[in-house]
């Protein structure tokens, strides 16, 4: 056995050793945390997913939303959850009456809320896992990249000059080593996994907004290799279970409409209709007394055998006869089926009336919670609402603040999209400053925005480890901020007298104070952290080109 070779196998042992010391620790800083937080612990949110899970286990999960809706005739609801969301306080409520049978209302012992608590756990190392992937990927496609296509260059004569001439020259790829991008990838999951934000979240509030971004991740990855249906499963399902995944919606439009890649685009909303319809098809096809919805679904599923069949049966164009595009076809019909079903046959959208509309309706303000963003600088220092006017430039008319916020953010996204398909082509890793971009700049502006949805930013903004320090510490900042935020919110309404008093008696309460100085003008950094990773995501750095980042690749001539 060579030296080289036993060095590879002494780093994959450190690896992993490494990997297990994360994993093993995170853990335990998990269980450290929900015992620590005992005394601030936000216990409404719990109190309220257990009320409606333990309803929906008695009472039957499918009928809730049309029970809820017929009950509370003026619009307050109460439940405000997704069909996913509900389906996993309904799965721990069941659970909860198998091993305490006893139980009348929410526990706040870590037993009681064990499921919960490891769910919000694998969520976390899923994320962390994504993101190691996808770190590792772009580390690896911009060193080890073939050259451009022609399609490539085409695309590069819209977002910049090509790279290189594939007629002149061609690149032979570096072979890659274990070590290749694997440890910088290690430090972004790390990052992920041991952000105190998320921890405070999932585990000392707790909530779920861990939820959003393994979703996410995982989406980015899939449509970063080209798998744009299980990138728009994956979208799918993360709608349905906290309907925040649909903000970042337009990324994945946008990404490849700027990339003229309309394939994609297909092949993403089929898979984001195809998964969310599944989902909610016992309200809208199988739990329904009529047939229609059902006959209408199964003609969709069969319109793509029939029509290979027709193509077939004709000998002129049987060779156009193929089984692919008749399995693309079959599950548009299944989706077009699923999602038509309302509008023709008026069966019930009591799921999205509750799950969706409500839960946007029900805050009208521009923040709630004490967030440090644009609105809440709005609201609290300039007095403005989310219904406020604000003059349109250039015109006559008047809009509700709050438009011209979503506006403006959606801009920005819009600018990270076309960043994505720019630094895409060229296999840029600075691809991942776009695909992070839309999360910090929906906290940024957006309206009726809550403290905790920072942390989806901060998540994101893990992938700075790739690029640099003062980058990273981007992140770090962001993380800091959203843990103040999540804090803070849980020293105002638990009890501060007894947080940490081991540290010092009145640590609790020197901290909210210290917390609550930072609200909302912290909003201010956080928009500076903003333009600065959008100026860093569309700077370019003179003399990159393939060829020079293949600097060890062999340049071989052209017969």
């Amino acid at each position: 056995m060579t030296r080289d070779r036993l060095k590879q196998i002494a780093v994959a042992f450190l690896f992993a050793g490494v990997v297990y010391a994360m994993v093993f620790g995170g853990l335990k800083l998990r269980r450290w945390t929900w015992t620590q937080t005992e005394s601030i612990r936000y216990g409404a949110d719990m109190d309220n997913a257990w009320r409606w899970g333990s309803t929906a286990a008695k009472d039957g999960y499918f009928k809730l939303y049309d029970r809820v809706l017929a009950d509370h005739v003026g619009g307050h609801y109460g439940l405000d959850y997704v069909p996913l969301r509900l389906g996993v306080m309904t799965l721990w409520a069941r659970w909860v009456e198998k091993h305490d049978p006893g139980a009348t209302g929410w526990k706040s012992t870590y037993e009681f809320n064990a499921p919960l608590l490891r769910f919000n756990t694998a969520m976390e190392l899923s994320a962390a896992v994504g993101m190691f992937f996808l770190v590792r990927y772009w580390l690896r496609k911009e060193k080890q990249s073939p050259p451009p296509s022609v399609w490539g260059n085409r695309v590069r004569r819209w977002f910049g000059r090509p790279t290189i001439e594939p007629i002149a020259a061609t690149v032979e790829p570096t072979p890659m080593r274990f070590c290749d991008g694997h440890w910088l990838a290690l430090l972004a999951a790390a990052l992920v996994w041991l952000n105190a934000s998320s921890i405070f979240s999932a585990h000392g509030r707790p909530t779920w907004d861990v939820w959003v971004i393994p979703f996410y991740v995982w989406a980015v990855y899939f449509a970063s290799r080209n798998n744009w249906f299980i990138a728009g499963l994956l979208v799918g399902v993360g709608a349905m279970l906290k309907g925040q995944q649909m903000i970042a919606a337009p990324f994945f439009v946008l990404w490849p409409l700027c990339s003229l890649r309309f394939g994609a685009i297909g092949r993403w909303l089929l898979g984001v209709t195809l998964a969310a319809g599944l989902i909610v098809s016992p309200w809208q096809v199988w739990l329904t007394p009529q047939w229609g919805p059902l006959l209408i679904c199964i003609a969709g599923l069969l319109l793509g055998p029939a029509v290979w069949l027709i193509v077939w049966a004709i000998r002129p164009i049987r060779r156009f006869a193929k089984v692919r595009p008749a399995i693309w076809l079959s599950g548009a019909g299944l989706a077009i089926g699923l999602w038509a079903s309302p509008a023709l046959f008026q069966t019930s959208t009591a799921w999205f009336k509750i799950g969706y509309v409500y839960g946007i309706d029900k805050m009208p303000d521009l923040e709630s919670g004490g967030t440090s963003s644009i609105a809440g600088l709005m609201q609290h220092r300039y007095g403005w609402e989310s219904t406020s006017p604000a003059n349109v430039p250039f015109t006559h008319y008047q809009v509700p603040v709050k438009y011209v916020l979503v506006t403006v953010a959606y801009v920005l996204i819009a600018l990270s999209a076309i960043a994505a398909a720019w630094h895409g082509a060229r296999h840029d890793r600075r691809f991942l400053l776009a695909a992070a971009a839309p999360w910090l700049i929906y906290f940024a502006l957006f309206p009726q925005m809550h403290e905790r949805y920072l942390l989806w930013a901060s998540l994101m903004t893990s992938c700075a480890v790739c690029f640099s320090v003062g980058l990273t510490g981007l992140c770090l900042i962001l993380t800091a901020f959203s843990w103040i935020m999540g804090i803070n919110q849980m020293l105002r309404d638990g009890d501060p007298e007894r947080f940490a008093t081991g540290i010092s008696p009145t640590f609790g309460q020197s901290l909210r104070a210290f917390c609550n100085g930072t609200i909302p003008d912290s909003a201010w950094a956080i928009a500076l952290v903003c333009l600065i990773w959008m100026w860093l995501m569309f700077t370019h750095r003179p003399g990159r080109t393939l060829r020079c980042r293949h600097s060890s690749a062999k340049i071989a001539p052209v017969e």
